[in-house]
């Protein structure tokens, strides 16, 4: 059950006076075959700011980012970004819009450079920011000359992360992006979406089990279990509920 007080629409939302809508999602839902992923989903994110994605494994925090992102269509609901609605349109054709992503398991293009890599997703999705700065932001700056298949683990979460950002975002949705990463390399990531959301202006959906590394990019998030929002707030709230601490916890 949903907290009274709360509402039934997950929002981030910048201060009353400035914040654009950017983000609506609008009561999706997913089936796979006879499974439910999502069930009647809505969630609000607007300009610049950025929002959590939390819950088990088998929630539908995922199915949730590919549905934004067009990897996979709704059944029911709609995504509209910018007041336009961009259901069901192919990959591609969002990352022109402004809509990207990371990624759980990165695939670089093998046999470019680091360099390389970021230079065609630059090319391809027309980005305003130089390769260098964007090396600069992920610390590959040092390694652009290294074969992608040479990076460490952390490396590639790097240059995944380099390559959305290069295709100039306005709205980048960042799927597990600490998962086995050391504390420093956490610290350092971290850092990293910071920036771009507070000083580039870019807005962040983040799905993360990760707690603290979490709190360190965003004071907001929303708990999905079984494909449906149990909880929207911040996150300090979130952990001070039954029901969210149920579904992690188990009692």
């Amino acid at each position: 059950m949903i907290p009274q007080e709360q509402s039934s629409t997950a929002v981030a939302a910048g201060p009353a006076s400035t914040a654009v809508r950017l983000l609506e999602v609008r009561s999706v839902s997913v089936m796979f075959g006879t499974f439910m992923a999502l069930d009647d989903v809505s969630v609000n994110l607007d300009g610049g700011r950025a929002l959590g994605l939390v819950g088990p494994n088998g929630s539908g925090k995922t199915t949730l980012i590919n549905v934004v992102t067009g990897l996979v269509a709704a059944k029911r609901g709609k995504v509209l970004f910018d007041r336009e609605d961009v259901s069901g349109r192919a990959p591609h054709r969002l990352a022109h819009l402004g809509i990207n992503r990371t990624f759980q398991i990165p695939k670089p293009f093998t046999g470019l450079t680091v360099r390389q890599n970021v230079e065609v997703a630059a090319r391809y999705g027309k980005g305003r920011r130089s390769v260098e700065e964007i090396l600069a932001l992920t610390r590959l700056d040092r390694v652009g000359s290294r074969s992608s298949e040479e990076l460490t683990a952390a490396e590639q979460k790097k240059l995944d992360l380099a390559r959305a950002l290069s295709t100039a975002p306005r709205l980048l949705c960042v799927d597990e992006l600490g998962a086995g990463l050391s504390v420093s390399e956490l610290d350092e990531v971290a850092l990293m979406l910071r920036d771009v959301s507070e000083r580039w202006g870019i807005a962040l959906l983040v799905v993360e089990h990760l707690m603290g590394f979490l709190e360190r990019v965003t004071e907001d998030v929303v708990v999905l279990n079984a494909g449906q929002v149990i909880f929207e707030g911040s996150l300090v709230d979130a952990l001070r509920q039954p029901n969210v601490i149920q579904v992690f916890l188990g009692g």
